[in-house]
């Protein structure tokens, strides 16, 4: 990010929970005269024979950004900010909105609008043997046309970590005198690649192109995609930096889907679009052009 920023919270166990996380980004102890976040994190307290659940407020720069019960999902709010203020300035790769893992030595990308449901299919990914890349941001090196992993948790969304069971994650209660966030910015919660059995990606070249809809109950399948639809769709809803690339950006969107096998794929389960993209892709598609 370029500059050194400090977190601090009224209940340490908070910042305890954080190193679990980004704790590898850690560059010193010493205090700081700027807080890029502050967290006002309240213990649950006993009540006669009840539980009172503690309240928990994130703020960045005074602006209140999380309100809730759960420091999981505090935590996840506050990688969100951090990633989106990361690739924020990353201008040395051209970045994509949509989730990827590496197969075999060669990229699955799946280009995709902001999406609730993206980070599951990216974490199922993994668990069936995906090597990690990003749940819903891609970075590609416009030179060597790789793509490169973001080394940051998994934010699943708080609904479908529950899919995820052996992780233990608890519910949480809603609070609900605060307006819940909407899909596709809903509150997420943080899961490291090493959680999932699996490993970080390295950089490597793209082989599939698969530009998926979420539709939960629907039958789950590939649907055909020329290069000149791929290349439309890339270019208009995935590319975040297109105005510091410009026509180098819209080069390379052309590009990687002369070069990959490119479809669409309708998510009416994600367990099934894990089957078709590890093990019916080649099939199903067609291998790589």
């Amino acid at each position: 990010m370029g500059d050194h920023f400090s977190i601090r919270s009224t209940d340490p166990s908070f910042i305890e929970l954080l190193r679990g996380f980004i704790g590898s980004f850690r560059t010193g102890s010493g205090e700081s005269d700027w807080y890029l976040f502050s967290a006002d994190a309240r213990p649950d307290r006993r009540l006669g024979q009840k539980t009172i659940r503690g309240k928990h407020s994130l703020y960045t720069s005074g602006l209140l950004i999380y309100s809730g019960l759960s420091m999981d999902e505090m935590a996840g709010r506050l990688i969100r900010v951090l990633r989106d203020r990361l690739t924020g300035n990353a201008h040395e790769f051209v970045q994509l909105s949509g989730a990827g893992v590496v197969l075999d030595g060669g990229a699955l990308l799946l280009p995709s609008a902001p999406s609730q449901h993206l980070p599951l299919l990216a974490a199922m990914l993994v668990r069936a043997g995906g090597a990690y890349v990003g749940d819903e941001i891609l970075q590609i090196d416009p030179i060597l046309r790789q793509v490169h992993p973001l080394p940051l948790p998994l934010l699943i969304d708080t609904e479908d970590i529950s899919l995820l069971a052996d992780l233990g994650r608890e519910p949480v209660p809603e609070l609900r005198s605060m307006e819940q966030p909407k899909e596709p910015l809903t509150n997420r919660r943080p899961v490291n690649v090493h959680e999932l059995g699996g490993h970080l990606a390295d950089p490597a070249p793209v082989r599939w192109i698969v530009f998926p809809s979420f539709a939960p109950g629907a039958p789950t399948e590939f649907l055909p995609m020329s290069r000149a639809e791929a290349t439309f769709h890339l270019a208009s809803t995935a590319l975040l930096n297109r105005d510091i690339w410009r026509d180098r950006a819209l080069h390379l969107a052309r590009d990687l889907t002369t070069t990959a096998t490119v479809a669409r794929l309708v998510v009416g389960s994600a367990e099934k679009a894990v089957d078709l993209l590890t093990v019916s892709l080649p099939v199903a598609v067609g291998p790589p052009a």
